[in-house]
């Protein structure tokens, strides 16, 4: 098996995350990773010509109160939570080694601050030890006036530390947080209800991976299954594609053969294999553009366009007949 070692890129939430093992609480995790600090809803004001200065009703921006950056404009019943009170609520879930707080990060100078937690039991595809995955909780923080948080779930290949899917438990609010100091049953059911719902969505998909892992991916139906991925029409060839998308396709098509762990014979050549050669593609050689690079490498991996991308070729590959 031969690597491309030269354009190979770590994973980005290893690579730009602080690894914070070992801490019992999110508190101790977001203090670890320098993410201690405060924002505050602040009223905007406008100048007209004559110097004076009138405030504009019912809109606020949200400010870290150490930089001065601005995150966003939000509504005057936008209640914002900070860092170090968005993740507490799952504090019991790591007293009770449910969870493991693993890797803490954030992207645009603060503006979105991610945790990620570590399910402790592993599962292997076709029990198999080569194809091992590691459950993990991705926990998003967002002070950009969309939402207070958001839970997902998403499977990592340790072979090769591919992020395979991500499925997002429900919207936890923002009024849940206004009250939490009075209301911890409410708290502690709540994490309940998302280690619950991680479990179930992970043995559903031990389940959908060990499906792929079992069916072949004809030949013939290989650059339908691109086109599928990459949002082209099904029946395009591939001369009639862009350059860009022809040599990503082309790197999926590379690393089916020599990606990480793809060389096992258990899984040469099925729809397995090409699901985690797309997420190796995505994860560890696709180029994000943005003026920081980190930003840029985990947005773009985490929650934006490689996201999608894998997404295509999951629900492509599980809906072929």
């Amino acid at each position: 098996m031969v690597v491309d070692e030269l354009n190979y890129r770590e994973a980005p939430w290893t690579k730009w995350g602080k690894r914070v093992e070992g801490v019992m609480t999110s508190d101790e995790a977001i203090v670890s990773a320098g993410l201690d600090w405060d924002v505050s809803k602040t009223p905007i004001y406008t100048r007209n010509k004559m110097g004076q200065f009138a405030k504009i009703e019912d809109r606020y921006s949200i400010k870290n109160v150490v930089t001065d950056n601005v995150y966003g404009i939000v509504g005057k019943n936008y209640i914002p939570v900070q860092n170090r009170e968005a993740f507490s609520f799952m504090d019991s879930l790591s007293q009770n080694k449910s969870i493991v707080y693993e890797r803490v990060g954030s992207t645009n100078g603060g503006q979105l601050v991610w945790v990620m937690a570590r399910l402790p039991e592993s599962f292997k595809i076709l029990n198999d030890n080569r194809e091992e995955i590691t459950p993990y909780m991705l926990m998003v923080n967002s002070h950009g006036g969309t939402s207070a948080l958001k839970i997902f779930y998403t499977p990592v290949r340790i072979i090769c530390a591919n992020m395979l899917a991500r499925a997002e438990s429900a919207k936890i609010g923002e009024a849940f947080y206004a009250r939490h100091t009075t209301f911890v049953n409410t708290r502690l059911a709540e994490a309940q209800k998302v280690l619950g719902l991680g479990k179930k969505f992970f043995n559903d998909y031990l389940e959908e991976a060990n499906k792929l892992a079992r069916e072949v991916l004809p030949n013939d139906r290989v650059q339908e299954f691109l086109n599928a991925t990459f949002g082209q029409p099904l029946d395009r060839i591939e001369d009639d594609l862009r350059m860009p998308t022809m040599l990503a396709m082309e790197k999926v098509k590379e690393l089916v053969e020599t990606g990480r762990g793809l060389d096992n014979p258990h899984i040469k050549g099925t729809k397995w294999a090409y699901l985690n050669a797309v997420s190796e593609y995505t994860d560890h050689y696709r180029v994000y553009s943005g003026k920081d690079v980190s930003s840029a490498e985990i947005t773009g991996t985490m929650f934006g366009t490689g996201v999608g991308i894998k997404d295509k070729a999951r629900n492509y590959l599980l809906s072929m007949n």
